[in-house]
């Protein structure tokens, strides 16, 4: 049994992640370091008691580079080097070398002279019990360097009792015994971790994987505190903030801010830690807070103790003086460092070390703040539940007070919670008993923790040309080496409209601002739209444990099209903003990483409520003007442009943006002035510009020429309905699927005018077929084909068509050009506009351009119009009949039909829900039919569903294909039940329908609801029972008296359909008694009932059985003749003849009035 010995240091460390056995706070928590730091060469060990063939991790490290020669190790006999282990735990490191002789029984280590690094840790696995000595000595010019002994004690395993001691802290822990604690690998739901047979752990998802980190924009800000350490920098203490007992004040505000402990979600975030509440009999033993930086994060602790300043960095509680009582209860928040705006989804996690016999913490275990939890599977931890407060649990190790090995260890997930809370509590089994009592924070867990998502970031470029910018944030977590995955990659795709710039790709480490040397260069795929980032070397220790920031830029490429921003609504859809004049670009990443063969790939995270969405990248667009010349524009011959006002032959001038930043567009100046002393036609360029500056040229035709007479020319347009016998008219109505008739007409007229170049044009709806070739046709007012100059053109992509004529027209005359279409689907519920042109020139080469439209309505189909019918038939003899009315115990069938009643309609995605009424029972579903006109009739399944308790009967459909769209389709559906005896009298059964489905809209229609009502009756009283029974052949007797059983038992089966839970009763009437011809039997029947009592029955009525109280329904009586139960023959001596016997027994049921 172990002792317990005052004053040692005994800790419970508590990270969000663990690296590897972590290590002992010894006597630098808040107190003077007692060594020098240019101790020549110092070896530590990560544990002071260990168990045969359990490992040990020894750390040697040397300050002095003035030698090369080897560091010795004598290995004692009982312990052994784990080369593998070593190796591990050495990765990525190459200034190192080990060697052993063939005995196994020397070590020598030798480190680069040169190297800044000059640390090597070292596995050794003990084989016996024992306690050994270790020393390392290295030659240093003519002397001799030794290190002190390193003492390790190898001791037997002792078995963990079940008998747990008595409370550590009276006054706040409550006494345990085996059935109050349990071991925490029975806690529900817990995942263990095989730490010898890693590849089937379970893994730690990504978006649990916060964690705070040491980073040059870490800065703290306190408030409550009782002592400041912060100013200290000869390192006589660890920075950090220490707070008193907190009972006299409990109110007072206390707190510890960490700005910018590290990224979540893409951004920077602080942490607070709140002081709840401190209870601390001494001073010494107060709550303290250390508060690494990253410019103190490297100072070495020294002799007797492994690692820095960093490893202390956000460590909680106190080094020594806590006593039996003491306890801190604490509990983090989370802030948006620029926003301060408080995160209430946080998600991370929290790694307990140390929990052995003298610590114990107390967590919620809640679904949020404890949404998994991981142990190793040989953990010595063990857990109650709800202790002391509801909804939380204590745990509390079992090992020894010295032990901080792995299975110590326990891992909590939390998913977004706004705080994390922890109480600490000092275990302690002496009242006067002093001890530390530390939690640390650090950062490698137990098992597999997978990359994180990649936070893709949108930045805001004002560059001209435009250019594409943001850069993704991408965490490789901390883990053990044999978790490193196999390979990582990045990607990330560009916009169409943008060209990866790859000169411009930079990729650095967060945490110093320094370029990173861990990826491979960049590479674009062969479409050039996707970057793809890879790792050098993902199994090595330099790319793990860190966050890395790529940049991203692009060029804009030819297809950029401003109409694809302009007016665009929705999620993560390219935008343009007229109030700011920025295109909002949606950016977005992905990782993929291989682990044992598997390769897994991460999109960003999902955007959570209120969140705003980070990956979209802003680009300053300034608007391209835009303007119409004016047209028929005129110049004398022999003008002066200079005279003239630009703005005068421009018009309709806009901007893509219309934003009133670009606006007002204006027209400045002409260019390419042409010679005006020449007649006909020429053309100058009017330079229109806007608000910002942007210009454009807009080509202005002018004629130079006199003011000969210009022809009128009338255009008009009209459509025929040829389906529904509709003739021509300027607005005409359709429906999908009719044929029409399009026809242009253009009358030309004023005399000795001129159309020269005579052009007809006619576009063709978006909702009616394209003619083909051949048939348009261009003719006269008497149907005669006009000559025309080339065939007509057919432009599908435009829509058009364009018939130009062979002949220049002088006289009046009509035109029309004509074809045949048809309406199609996608048309239903549209307005289209058919437009007909006459272009050409007039005699002083004038254009001219006139154009008329007609209007084409395709109606929209009608809201469907359903009509609901039910019926209920009842079974009689075997048929259906039709029935309002029925009885308990009543098989019956229920149709429902549910009709179409109008046309030119569509009802989809139908649905009918039935609602079963109490009493209805025995629900068997039988089909849904759906029945069109012309058509085979389809039959589809029907769902018999529970609702909160209650059964309906539902039909649902999404196929397109049942569609009903023709009147007096309809579905029908049956189902059968049965009426429950259990049913009050004269009680209707209501059964409440409901029709639901979409119109052609996919609108949801007005639900059509009714009830099939059924009348239930009466029911009835009724049984049946054992119709003969046989007392066997008996011998005479002279003495006494005989009962004789019969060859069965009685049964009987009585049906209650009444539904009044009225009593009833069954009597026994002798009505002939045992005679054998004349002679009467010497004896008779007696009843024995199921309670022992016996019954001699007569011809006059006795009761034998009562149901009371009753219950609807059917009781199966049976008197068992083997247990004494039932009818007997009571036979007695004398006066029997031998013969047969018969006799008659009458039955009664009864109401027991």
């Amino acid at each position: 049994m172990r002792h317990f010995r005052k004053k040692e240091i005994s800790y419970m460390f508590l990270f969000f992640l663990f690296v590897g056995s972590g290590f002992l706070a010894g006597n630098h928590y808040f107190k003077r370091a007692a060594i020098q730091a240019d101790t020549p060469l110092v070896l530590t060990s990560d544990k002071q008691k260990i168990l045969p063939a359990e490992t040990v991790t020894l750390t040697l490290k040397s300050n002095q580079k003035a030698t090369k020669e080897p560091i010795m190790m004598n290995i004692p006999k009982g312990l052994v080097v784990d080369l593998e282990m070593t190796k591990q735990l050495n990765d990525g490191h190459d200034n190192q070398e080990i060697t052993l002789n063939e005995e196994q029984s020397k070590l020598a280590v030798y480190l680069n002279s040169e190297a800044d690094n000059r640390e090597i840790k070292l596995c050794f696995r003990a084989e016996t019990y024992g306690d050994y000595s270790i020393e390392a000595t290295q030659k240093v010019a003519n002397d001799l360097q030794t290190t002190p002994p390193l003492k390790l004690q190898v001791v037997p395993v002792e078995p963990i009792s079940q008998k747990f001691a008595p409370s550590l802290i009276d006054d706040v822990i409550a006494p345990f015994a085996d059935s109050d604690y349990q071991p925490v690998q029975n806690y529900p739901g817990i995942n263990l971790i095989d730490p010898i047979n890693t590849v089937n752990n379970p893994v730690i998802p990504g978006e649990n994987g916060f964690v705070m980190r040491l980073s040059d924009r870490l800065s703290y800000e306190a408030k409550g505190y009782d002592l400041d350490y912060r100013g200290n920098y000869d390192w006589s203490h660890l920075p950090g903030f220490i707070f008193y007992d907190t009972t006299a004040n409990p109110v007072k505000d206390r707190y510890v801010l960490v700005k910018n402990a590290g990224i979540y979600r893409g951004k920077w975030i602080d942490v607070k830690l709140v002081v709840d509440e401190v209870i601390a009999k001494s001073t010494s033993g107060a709550f303290s807070v250390a508060t690494t930086t990253y410019d103190t994060k490297d100072i070495d602790f020294g002799l007797g103790e492994t690692g820095t300043f960093a490893d202390y960095f956000m460590s909680v509680g106190a080094y020594e003086g806590s006593t039996k009582g003491d306890s801190f209860k604490y509990h983090y928040e989370f802030y948006e460092h620029d926003s301060q705006k408080r995160i209430s989804t946080m998600s991370g996690m929290w790694n307990y070390q140390r929990l052995n016999e003298e610590k114990q913490a107390q967590i919620p275990t809640d679904s949020k703040h404890m949404s998994s939890l991981y142990a190793n599977n040989d953990t010595t931890v063990y857990y109650k539940r709800d202790v002391p407060t509801p909804g939380t649990a204590r745990f509390w190790g079992t090992a020894d007070g010295y032990e901080s090995g792995p299975d110590t260890y326990l891992t909590s997930l939390f998913s977004k919670v706004a705080e994390y809370p922890i109480t600490m509590n000092l275990a302690t089994k002496e009242d006067d008993y002093s001890t530390g009592m530390i939690l640390m924070y650090n950062r490698t867990p137990l098992t597999r923790i997978y990359p994180g998502r990649p936070e893709v970031i949108g930045e805001i470029s004002n560059e001209d040309p435009k250019r594409l910018k943001y850069h993704i944030l991408q965490e490789i977590p901390a883990q053990l080496p044999v978790y490193y995955s196999d390979s990582f990659k990045l990607t990330t795709t560009f916009p169409t409209d943008f060209d990866i710039d790859l000169n411009s790709i930079k990729i650095m480490n967060v945490l110093d601002g320094t370029v990173s040397t861990d990826f491979k260069q960049p590479t674009l795929s062969a479409d050039k739209r996707t970057l793809t980032i890879e790792a050098m070397n993902p199994k090595s220790s330099s790319f793990n444990d860190d966050m890395y920031e790529i940049y991203v830029e692009g060029t804009v490429n030819s297809s950029f099209d401003f109409a694809n921003y302009k007016g665009k609504t929705g999620n993560r859809v390219k935008t343009y903003d007229p109030a700011t004049g920025y295109l909002a670009i949606p950016v977005t990443a992905q990782n993929e990483f291989v682990i044992n063969g598997k390769t897994i790939t991460q999109d960003p995270n999902l955007l959570e409520e209120g969140e705003e969405d980070k990956a979209i990248s802003y680009v300053k667009y300034k608007g391209i003007p835009d303007g119409d010349p004016v047209m028929d524009k005129k110049v004398k011959i022999n003008q002066d442009f200079n005279l003239l006002n630009p703005s005068d032959f421009v018009t309709n001038l806009r901007v893509d943006t219309d934003s009133p930043l670009d606006k007002p567009v204006e027209a400045v100046r002409f260019e390419n002035i042409p010679d005006t002393s020449k007649p006909g036609t020429a053309k100058v360029t009017v330079v229109i510009v806007t608000a910002q500056g942007i210009e454009k040229k807009i080509i202005v035709d002018v004629t130079i020429a006199n003011n000969d007479p210009v022809p009128v020319i009338n255009v008009s347009g009209a459509i025929r309905n040829d389906t529904q016998n509709l003739g021509f008219s300027a607005n005409q109505s359709a429906h999908i699927n009719d044929e029409l008739t399009f026809q242009g007409k253009v009358v030309k007229t004023i005399a000795n005018s001129v159309w020269l170049e005579p052009t007809l044009k006619m576009n063709v709806p978006e909702g009616v077929t394209f003619p083909k070739t051949g048939n348009v046709t261009v003719k006269d007012e008497n149907n005669t084909e006009i000559e025309l100059a080339e065939p007509i053109q057919y432009d599908s992509n435009a829509r058009e068509l364009t018939a130009k004529l062979k002949n220049t027209l002088s006289t009046d005359a009509t035109i029309m050009i004509q074809f045949q279409t048809k309406v199609e689907d996608k048309a239903l519920g549209q307005t289209y506009e058919t437009k007909v042109s006459a272009a050409g020139k007039d005699s002083n080469f004038k254009p001219i351009d006139v154009s008329g439209t007609a209007n084409l309505t395709v109606e929209d189909y009608a809201e469907p119009q359903v009509q609901f019918a039910g019926k209920v038939q009842k079974e009689s003899e075997g048929s259906w009949i039709d029935t309002i009315q029925a009885k308990p115990n009543d098989l019956v069938n229920y149709t429902i039909e549910a009709t179409l009643t109008n046309d030119y309609t569509v009802w989809s995605n139908q649905k009918i829900v039935a609602t079963i009424p109490n009493n209805l029972e025995n629900i068997t579903v039988d089909k849904a039919i759906l029945r069109r006109p012309h058509q085979t009739d389809i039959e589809l399944p029907l769902k018999l569903m529970t609702e909160s308790g209650v059964q309906k009967v539902v039909f649902e459909t999404s196929e397109a294909t049942n569609a009903f769209t023709e009147s007096g389709s309809k579905l029908i559906l049956t189902y059968t039940g049965k009426i429950s005896v259990n049913v009050g009298l004269n009680e209707t059964l209501v059964t409440p329908v409901s029709i639901e489905g979409l119109n052609s809209k996919g609108q949801v229609i007005q639900p059509i609801t009714g009830n099939i009502n059924l009348a239930v009756s009466e029911g009835t009283l009724q049984f049946t029972t054992t119709s003969s029974l046989d007392f066997g052949v008996q011998e005479l007797i002279s003495i006494s008296e005989k009962r004789h059983a019969p060859d069965k038992n009685i049964e009987m089966l009585v049906e209650d359909t009444r539904g009044t839970n009225e009593r009833w009763k069954i009597m026994a009437t002798i009505t002939q008694e045992f005679t054998n011809g004349t002679s009467l039997l010497n004896g008779g029947l007696t009843f024995v009932t199921d309670t022992g009592s016996v019954i001699e029955l007569s011809k006059t009525a006795s009761q034998v059985y009562e149901k009371n109280p009753a219950s609807n329904g059917t009781s199966n009586l049976i008197w068992d003749r083997t247990k004494g139960q039932g009818l007997f023959l009571q036979q007695k001596a004398g006066m029997n003849k031998i013969g047969s016997y018969q006799g008659e027994l009458q039955w009664t049921l009864t109401d027991a009035l």
